[in-house]
């Protein structure tokens, strides 16, 4: 008798045992994921002249993140015979995304004079993100318009 209610006790434990993944299975926790969170950014703009608003040509404009440390990312960029500039790139997404612009005149007068150079910060606003390619890791992507006008 004794032996003949250990095995049923045995049989219901397994049976309990083997329900429970299906239970655990269900709730709508988040999973671990292993991996970085990343981002698109486009950062684009026309470099024109602040009084007459023609378009400049052969500028430099360097872009790093504002960060703490001198690590970030630095991209230069060269405007073209419009005046117009992009800069594509990937990175780990941050609440307050802000990236620290400087606008040089590398080619002197060939341009029509020397300019001032310029420092400026392009800043990612909720406006500027598409989020329709997000996915688990992947953020979406945000563009942002910079334009910069420069002094003689």
């Amino acid at each position: 008798m004794k032996n003949n209610t250990l095995k049923l006790f045995d049989k219901l434990v397994i049976a309990l045992m083997g329900l429970f993944p299906f239970y655990s299975a269900c709730n709508d926790e988040p999973r671990e994921m292993y991996g970085t969170p990343s981002a698109d950014y486009l950062v684009k703009g026309r470099v024109t002249d602040s009084t007459t608003r023609a378009p400049l040509e052969h500028i430099r404009v360097v872009l790093h993140e504002s960060s703490e440390n001198d690590y970030g990312r630095r991209d230069t960029v060269y405007s073209d015979n419009l005046g117009a500039y992009a800069i594509e790139f990937s990175t780990f997404p941050m609440d307050v995304q802000a990236f620290d612009m400087i606008a040089e005149d590398v080619d002197g007068a060939a341009n029509g004079g020397t300019y001032a150079p310029l420092e400026t910060t392009a800043t990612v606003l909720e406006s500027d993100w598409d989020r329709t390619n997000a996915g688990n890791w992947k953020v979406g992507k945000a563009t942002v318009v910079k334009d910069i006008k420069l002094t003689k």
